[in-house]
């Protein structure tokens, strides 16, 4: 059977498209294949066809489970031929595929890239013998690298751990630089690189400069005739974009990656169908949804690459009818991205940092070095989160130190057992001789058997599958009778480690000595700001959006005009001027600097070209790289004819009036901090819902009935963990008590406990993202207002000001309060000794629970000190 033979069979079709059959010819060829394709012109037949006309099965290595699903239903309309291994499915899913492969019912299995690092798992698909490798969406190991898909950069790895030859990547996006990367980092040879155009006659292109996003997005939104995705930055900002359009009656559902597999499920099955019209999300959405009619893309946040807009676009209009896609603009937008490139891009200190974690969590000394292999487990990552390195920049960091020959990192399919006996052959048959147990006897001579006499001179790696096999023991059995022998000191025992891990290639050095690459790592960011730059191009050009967008791809495309953006039809959004970026850019900037700068220091700093050491400090370093000097002029300029700013011997002063301006626009970047409480938050809100439909279908009750979605979400911020606490959660009922009550309280208690054995204990500081909060406190604002500048609800405001108070018990607060209010509970606390419930029902009903444990947490406080 040949390609075109196969393409009717399994796909009814009688011709390929351009492209698609060189491709397919190559990889059968068992060439290394590139192929840059848009989305939309059926890249996935390149690999599927030859996957079906091999002997043995084939692997595609794809990012998302939604991709996995919606090929593998599409594959599997008449015959079972494709199946997919996920965190979705159980234990024995999982074995039924495997033996679907192993019967050679399955040609095809879908795997996710973290899939490949369990190594059990990776040793039954090596036993299975793959023919063909296959990378899906093979831009996740360059455009986001380790912030996206971190197990990407380990496929090369799994190549060469499973005996494939040859690889074939796939992507929709690839500028000449990413297709590079992606060549080093699969590590093909002497590929075959195809490239095939990136027009998309039936779409429109339109940019829209505001700061009043939601309601032009209601706006564009309000008469829509089709599907439409919204891509957000942010998981919080998917949840309340959709929440704004809901409330303003349209169809909508948001979707992000912290949701459960089931709800990810039913909310992608619900748009696929038409069953809801808006999907809201994060770019975990999209990646292989095979929805042809979607009508509208629309980016609330500007993504931080041309790649990335035309990956996202691409979704819309592929049935060749008319589609729209719409970018809202905004320059604060721009330090979203800034800092996730900050985040993804480490600094000479941070790695230096990591490299000293690394060595003391193993107790190295200078000038040793040591085999052991060093997990980089969920304690390393706290101790490193206390010096402010992120999971991202720990991956980068990591990777930099390999490069330069300082470590080995490796995978935990990579991490195999090594054993060592502690006696000779002759002491060690005696001791067979005098053991009564049966089973370390048979584990003792196997061994022996195996591997003779030099397993008593240096470690050896023994291959635990064979040795379960001949004991016919379970892993978890050879790993108890392992750390027997260990315990009463017959054997060494080198275990592998769930997590991945690392090793010391050389001696430790001290770090001031480490030889890094900085103007590799200088390189790399600034690679990334300038693709960031060619977004904000793409916002302000006035020429052909779709021109700017194929002359990024590097096609010839000198005289083209798509007749369909904005630019061309000559379109007027109502745009409102970006004006106050700069502005609030410099105050930031003096505010950072005491206030005050040199004049002449301003624009270096902005613009990231001053070369002084201190220049790298300031937060705002850099973000003006895509102004002109004259661009920053008319700026301060602006500031210094508002009088919020003023000039006194060549230094400018920041002045009351341009510092009141602060609180009016603190940046909406969301910190890795805040955002790690927010996920904590959205883990333990999914685990209340779990627990919610048990009861659910135990009580035959709607789920929204036993208890509403609004109330769980207070109940994981506040994480009540006795019945006195969850019941002072509002609408908290002796009715829901009844039902879910006890089981609630189980599952907080569990998590608080999960939670607590995962802190490591640091100095009392009050932490970052608390520092707006307090910033605002002492400007004297009330508790509401404040709740209102942060655009957070008052009760979690509260929460924080209750933490803060923790760090720092000589904080003001009582300008928190109204007077009345403040004398009221003040009153009650100092001739009482009542519980937070007994004072609420005494107090006027207008003074809030949080208004009280504010009181009653100062009240403590103060009290101990």
């Amino acid at each position: 059977m040949n390609s075109k033979e196969a393409l009717q069979k399994y796909f009814g079709y009688d011709n390929f498209r351009p492209g698609q059959e060189k491709i397919i010819n190559s990889v059968l060829d068992g060439n290394d294949v590139l192929a840059i394709m848009p989305t939309g012109s059926g890249k996935s037949l390149c690999y599927q066809i030859p996957a079906l006309m091999s002997y043995q099965f084939s692997i595609v290595i794809s990012p998302l489970i939604s991709l996995m699903k919606d090929q593998v239903d599409h594959l599997n309309h008449k015959k079972i031929i494709a199946g997919f291994i996920n965190s979705s499915l159980d234990y024995s899913q999982v074995e039924k595929v495997l033996n679907d492969i192993a019967n050679s019912k399955i040609k095809i299995l879908y795997v996710s890239p973290e899939k490949l690092e369990n190594k059990e798992f990776t040793e039954r698909l090596q036993n299975l013998k793959p023919e063909y490798l296959f990378v899906d969406e093979a831009h996740c190991i360059s455009e986001w690298g380790h912030n996206f898909r971190p197990s990407y950069t380990k496929i090369s790895e799994f190549k060469k751990f499973s005996g494939v030859k040859s690889v074939a990547a796939f992507t929709a996006t690839a500028t000449p630089d990413v297709r590079t990367d992606i060549i080093s980092q699969l590590e093909m040879d002497e590929p075959d690189i195809f490239v095939y155009g990136f027009e998309r006659e039936n779409l429109s292109l339109n940019v829209i400069q505001t700061t009043r996003k939601k309601e032009k997005l209601l706006e564009i939104l309000k008469d829509i005739n089709g599907s439409t995705i919204v891509y957000t930055s942010t998981r919080r900002s998917a949840e309340s974009v959709a929440g704004f359009l809901s409330s303003n009656k349209l169809d909508v559902k948001y979707y992000h990656a912290g949701l459960t597999p089931e709800l990810r499920r039913i909310v992608q099955d619900d748009f696929i169908t038409g069953r809801t019209e808006i999907i809201v999300a994060t770019n975990a959405f999209g990646m292989g949804i095979d929805k042809k009619d979607i009508r509208f893309v629309v980016h609330y946040n500007i993504p931080g690459s041309i790649e990335s807009i035309y990956q996202e676009f691409g979704r819309a209009g592929r049935d060749g009818k008319l589609a729209e896609v719409y970018l809202l603009f905004s320059l604060k937008d721009i330090s979203i991205q800034e800092y996730f490139i900050n985040n993804s891009t480490p600094s000479k200190e941070q790695i230096h940092s990591v490299y000293n974690t690394i060595c003391n969590a193993a107790n190295i000394a200078l000038g040793t070095k040591s085999n052991k292999r060093i997990p980089i487990d969920k304690t390393l990552k706290a101790i490193l989160k206390t010096k402010n390195i992120s999971p991202g920049l720990l991956n980068s960091s990591l990777q930099v130190l390999e490069n330069a020959g300082y470590i080995k990192t490796s995978s935990n399919y990579e991490n195999n057992t090594y054993i060592k006996f502690t006696l000779d052959s002759k002491d060690i048959k005696k001791y067979i001789s005098s053991i009564k147990n049966n089973t370390l006897k048979d584990i003792i001579l196997l061994l022996l058997r195996e591997y003779g006499e030099r397993i008593s001179s240096s470690m050896i790696k023994i291959d635990l599958t064979k040795i379960k096999k001949l004991l016919n023991l379970s892993e978890s059995q050879i790993e108890e009778n392992f750390n027997l022998l260990s315990y009463i000191g017959i054997l060494e025992y080198d275990k592998p480690s769930a997590f991945s891990n690392v090793q010391l290639i050389t001696d430790r050095v001290d770090s001031r000595y480490l030889q890094v690459d900085a103007k590799k790592l200088e390189k790399t960011k600034l690679h990334r700001q300038k693709r960031l730059e060619k977004v904000v191009e793409y916002a302000d050009t006035t020429n052909c959006r779709f021109k700017f967008i194929l002359d990024y791809f590097g096609e010839n495309v000198k005289y083209y005009r798509c007749g369909k953006c904005d630019n061309c039809l000559n379109k007027k959004h109502n745009s409102e001027p970006m004006i106050n970026y700069l502005e609030e850019i410099i105050i930031k900037t003096l505010h950072e600097n005491k206030r005050s700068l040199k004049v002449n220091r301003l624009y270096p700093v902005l613009s990231g070209k001053s070369k002084a050491v201190t220049a790298r400090s300031f937060t705002t370093f850099g973000t003006c790289a895509h102004y002109s000097k004259q661009d920053v002029q008319q700026a301060l300029d602006r500031l210094l004819t508002q009088k919020k700013v003023f000039i006194k011997s060549d230094l400018l002063f920041l002045n009351e009036n341009g510092l009141s301006t602060l609180t009016d626009f603190f940046e909406e970047v969301e910190t890795e901090d805040s955002l790690n409480g927010y996920e904590s938050n959205l883990i333990l809100f999914n685990e209340l819902r779990a627990q919610r439909k048990l009861a659910s279908t135990k009580y035959l009750q709607p789920a929204n009935l036993i208890c509403s979605d609004s109330i769980l979400r207070e109940i994981a911020e506040k994480k009540p963990d006795t019945p006195s606490k969850l019941f002072d959660i509002k609408g908290f009922s002796q009715r829901m008590f009844n039902k879910v009550g006890e089981d609630f309280l189980f599952v907080i208690k569990e998590f608080l406990k999960m939670s607590e054995n995962q802190k490591i204990p640091n100095k009392k500081s009050v932490p970052k993202d608390l520092t707006q909060t307090i910033s605002l406190i002492n400007k004297g604002y009330r508790l509401e207002d404040i709740a209102n500048i942060m655009k957070l609800p008052v009760s979690l405001v509260s929460l924080q000001i209750e933490s803060i108070i923790e760090y720092q018990p000589d904080i003001v607060i009582e300008k928190l309060f109204d007077t009345k209010e403040l004398r009221q509970i003040l009153d009650k606390l100092n001739t009482s000794n009542l519980d937070i419930k007994e004072l609420k029902a005494e107090l006027p009903h207008n003074i809030s629970y949080a208004k009280i444990r504010i009181m009653l947490t100062k009240k403590r406080l103060s009290e101990e000190n």
